[in-house]
């Protein structure tokens, strides 16, 4: 489905400063997250930030 990336991007330090984010979402994504999560044995949390860092590391499409 993707490929699973570190959770840093090439600039970002490992413990660099954090941020909280509140996110609102149709609870059928969060079921389906929270199956992929468990799928590849990741908390969601973990998905999400992957997932983040896959679509902002990704060439831009033009």
């Amino acid at each position: 489905m993707f490929e699973l990336l570190p959770l840093c991007g090439p600039s970002v330090e490992p413990h660099s400063d954090i941020e909280e984010l509140t996110l609102l979402v149709p609870k059928w994504q969060v079921e389906a997250l929270s199956k992929a999560a468990a799928q590849h044995g990741v908390s969601v949390g973990q998905l999400l930030r992957r997932l983040c860092n896959e679509f902002l590391l990704a060439e831009p499409r033009t």
